[in-house]
Protein backbone atom coordinates (compact mmCIF):
# COMPACT_ATOMS: atom_id res chain seq x y z
CA UNK A 1 0.00 0.00 0.00
CA UNK A 2 1.14 3.22 0.23
CA UNK A 3 3.31 4.84 2.87
CA UNK A 4 6.06 7.70 3.25
CA UNK A 5 9.42 7.38 1.44
CA UNK A 6 12.52 9.11 1.57
CA UNK A 7 14.05 7.42 -1.78
CA UNK A 8 12.27 9.99 -3.96
CA UNK A 9 11.07 13.00 -4.22
CA UNK A 10 10.10 16.06 -6.23
CA UNK A 11 10.76 18.67 -3.52
CA UNK A 12 12.09 17.93 0.78
CA UNK A 13 12.86 14.39 1.89
CA UNK A 14 10.15 12.23 1.21
CA UNK A 15 6.77 11.43 -0.65
CA UNK A 16 3.79 9.10 -0.55
CA UNK A 17 5.19 5.88 -2.51
CA UNK A 18 3.27 2.88 -3.70
CA UNK A 19 5.19 -0.32 -4.18
CA UNK A 20 3.09 -1.76 -7.39
CA UNK A 21 6.37 -3.33 -9.26
CA UNK A 22 5.86 -7.03 -8.17
CA UNK A 23 2.47 -6.99 -10.10
CA UNK A 24 -0.41 -6.40 -7.14
CA UNK A 25 -3.32 -8.26 -9.17
CA UNK A 26 -5.53 -6.53 -11.71
CA UNK A 27 -8.56 -4.68 -10.07
CA UNK A 28 -7.03 -4.09 -6.52
CA UNK A 29 -7.53 -0.78 -4.94
CA UNK A 30 -5.00 1.20 -2.42
CA UNK A 31 -6.17 4.36 -1.13
CA UNK A 32 -4.65 7.24 1.06
CA UNK A 33 -6.58 10.23 2.61
CA UNK A 34 -5.31 13.66 3.26
CA UNK A 35 -5.69 15.64 6.81
CA UNK A 36 -8.87 17.81 6.60
CA UNK A 37 -7.95 21.49 5.29
CA UNK A 38 -9.93 24.56 6.18
CA UNK A 39 -11.27 26.24 3.53
CA UNK A 40 -13.29 28.66 5.43
CA UNK A 41 -13.10 32.10 3.75
CA UNK A 42 -11.22 30.48 0.58
CA UNK A 43 -12.81 30.80 -2.72
CA UNK A 44 -11.17 29.63 -6.05
CA UNK A 45 -10.36 26.71 -4.38
CA UNK A 46 -8.10 23.78 -6.60
CA UNK A 47 -5.08 21.21 -5.57
CA UNK A 48 -2.23 20.69 -7.35
CA UNK A 49 0.19 17.96 -6.61
CA UNK A 50 3.15 16.20 -8.53
CA UNK A 51 3.08 13.09 -9.71
CA UNK A 52 5.60 9.94 -10.95
CA UNK A 53 4.74 7.14 -12.61
CA UNK A 54 6.07 3.98 -15.21
CA UNK A 55 3.75 1.39 -16.61
CA UNK A 56 5.38 -2.15 -16.51
CA UNK A 57 3.63 -3.07 -20.19
CA UNK A 58 1.93 -1.02 -23.01
CA UNK A 59 -1.79 -2.72 -22.84
CA UNK A 60 -1.56 -0.56 -18.74
CA UNK A 61 -5.44 0.07 -17.68
CA UNK A 62 -3.70 1.67 -14.04
CA UNK A 63 -6.25 4.60 -12.81
CA UNK A 64 -5.36 7.14 -10.47
CA UNK A 65 -8.50 9.37 -8.66
CA UNK A 66 -8.64 11.88 -6.32
CA UNK A 67 -11.87 12.35 -4.37
CA UNK A 68 -12.42 15.60 -2.36
CA UNK A 69 -15.24 15.53 0.56
CA UNK A 70 -16.46 18.48 2.53
CA UNK A 71 -17.87 16.45 5.09
CA UNK A 72 -14.81 14.54 6.59
CA UNK A 73 -15.42 11.42 4.51
CA UNK A 74 -19.21 10.50 4.76
CA UNK A 75 -19.41 11.25 0.94
CA UNK A 76 -16.41 11.74 -1.84
CA UNK A 77 -17.00 13.07 -4.91
CA UNK A 78 -14.46 12.11 -8.33
CA UNK A 79 -12.25 15.54 -8.99
CA UNK A 80 -9.52 13.95 -11.13
CA UNK A 81 -9.22 10.63 -12.96
CA UNK A 82 -6.46 9.40 -15.28
CA UNK A 83 -5.86 6.05 -16.35
CA UNK A 84 -3.57 3.76 -19.05
CA UNK A 85 -0.48 5.39 -20.99
CA UNK A 86 -1.59 9.27 -20.18
CA UNK A 87 -1.04 8.26 -16.44
CA UNK A 88 2.87 7.55 -17.17
CA UNK A 89 5.10 10.14 -16.46
CA UNK A 90 8.40 8.00 -17.51
CA UNK A 91 6.95 5.65 -20.15
CA UNK A 92 7.65 1.83 -19.62
CA UNK A 93 10.31 0.53 -17.36
CA UNK A 94 10.27 -3.29 -16.68
CA UNK A 95 12.69 -2.75 -13.56
CA UNK A 96 11.74 -1.26 -10.66
CA UNK A 97 10.42 2.38 -11.26
CA UNK A 98 12.31 5.31 -9.03
CA UNK A 99 11.58 8.81 -10.33
CA UNK A 100 14.39 11.30 -11.19
CA UNK A 101 13.68 14.92 -11.30
CA UNK A 102 12.51 14.64 -15.09
CA UNK A 103 9.88 12.07 -13.92
CA UNK A 104 7.74 14.53 -12.13
CA UNK A 105 4.20 15.76 -13.73
CA UNK A 106 2.34 18.57 -11.78
CA UNK A 107 -1.55 17.56 -11.87
CA UNK A 108 -3.76 20.69 -10.98
CA UNK A 109 -7.59 19.82 -9.92
CA UNK A 110 -10.53 22.19 -9.50
CA UNK A 111 -12.20 22.50 -6.44
CA UNK A 112 -13.81 25.98 -7.49
CA UNK A 113 -17.58 24.75 -6.66
CA UNK A 114 -19.64 25.89 -3.95
CA UNK A 115 -19.11 22.27 -2.61
CA UNK A 116 -15.45 23.31 -1.43
CA UNK A 117 -15.14 26.76 -1.04
CA UNK A 118 -15.83 28.09 2.62
CA UNK A 119 -15.84 24.98 4.01
CA UNK A 120 -14.36 23.96 7.24
CA UNK A 121 -13.36 20.39 6.65
CA UNK A 122 -12.32 19.31 3.03
CA UNK A 123 -9.89 16.01 2.38
CA UNK A 124 -9.07 14.80 -0.37
CA UNK A 125 -8.65 11.06 -1.55
CA UNK A 126 -6.12 9.58 -3.88
CA UNK A 127 -7.06 5.98 -4.91
CA UNK A 128 -4.97 3.89 -7.36
CA UNK A 129 -6.79 0.96 -9.02
CA UNK A 130 -4.23 -1.77 -10.05
CA UNK A 131 -3.41 -2.89 -13.22
CA UNK A 132 0.17 -3.81 -14.61
CA UNK A 133 1.47 -0.53 -13.77
CA UNK A 134 5.02 0.17 -11.59
CA UNK A 135 5.79 2.24 -8.73
CA UNK A 136 3.45 5.57 -7.89
CA UNK A 137 5.27 8.57 -6.36
CA UNK A 138 2.77 11.43 -5.29
CA UNK A 139 4.59 14.61 -3.66
CA UNK A 140 3.68 18.63 -3.42
CA UNK A 141 0.14 18.74 -2.43
CA UNK A 142 -0.66 22.06 -2.01
CA UNK A 143 -4.30 23.55 -1.44
CA UNK A 144 -4.65 26.51 -3.03
CA UNK A 145 -7.11 29.66 -3.59
CA UNK A 146 -8.29 33.43 -2.76
CA UNK A 147 -8.75 34.43 1.01
CA UNK A 148 -12.09 36.54 1.26
CA UNK A 149 -12.23 40.12 2.35
CA UNK A 150 -10.19 40.85 4.98
CA UNK A 151 -9.30 37.29 5.79
CA UNK A 152 -4.90 37.28 6.08
CA UNK A 153 -4.07 33.80 7.11
CA UNK A 154 -5.57 30.17 6.21
CA UNK A 155 -4.06 27.26 8.83
CA UNK A 156 -4.12 23.93 6.77
CA UNK A 157 -2.95 20.84 8.86
CA UNK A 158 0.44 19.64 7.78
CA UNK A 159 0.46 16.19 9.20
CA UNK A 160 -0.69 13.05 7.20
CA UNK A 161 -1.27 9.71 8.84
CA UNK A 162 -1.41 6.31 7.00
CA UNK A 163 -3.09 3.61 8.57
CA UNK A 164 -2.62 0.48 8.94
CA UNK A 165 1.01 0.96 7.84
CA UNK A 166 1.81 -1.55 5.94
CA UNK A 167 -1.25 -1.84 4.37
CA UNK A 168 -2.12 -5.05 1.80
CA UNK A 169 -5.04 -3.38 -0.48
CA UNK A 170 -6.62 -0.21 1.89
CA UNK A 171 -5.28 2.48 3.67
CA UNK A 172 -7.41 5.48 5.30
Amino acid sequence: GWSLTNSASYSGSQSMRLINHTGNPAGAVDAFITPTYNLTNITNAAVNFRLAFAVRSTNSSDQLKVYASNNCGSQWNVRYTNSGLNLTTAGLYSSYFTPTSAHWRLENINLNTVAYNNKPSVRLKFEYNHDTGNNMYIDDINITGTPLVGIQDVEFLTSLTVAPNPARSNSF
